[in-house]
């Protein structure tokens, strides 16, 4: 399963839901490869550009974090930035 730059677009309460259910969707051996928008910590350009993208739930690294590691077994965690 891929998810890609669309999380940021959504509340934390409806991010945990989408994430639940895809979880109830892998098999054991199953993956979801995600792709998101990562808000830098630091004020500048990289993260007036995150706030400018029409996502409103730009998160840090540790929420996004938070978020998966509830739920799933991380593989690879590889911010980049």
């Amino acid at each position: 399963m891929l998810v890609n730059s669309f999380l940021h677009h959504l509340n934390t309460s409806d991010v945990r839901g989408i994430l639940t259910h895809l979880k109830s969707l892998l098999t054991e051996d199953g993956h979801i490869h995600m792709l998101e928008l990562v808000l830098p910590e630091e004020p500048s350009i990289a993260r007036l550009l995150a706030h400018w993208d029409r996502g409103k739930f730009a998160r840090p690294l540790e929420e996004w974090r938070s978020l998966f590691e509830g739920l799933f077994v991380p593989v690879v965690l590889n911010p980049i930035g």
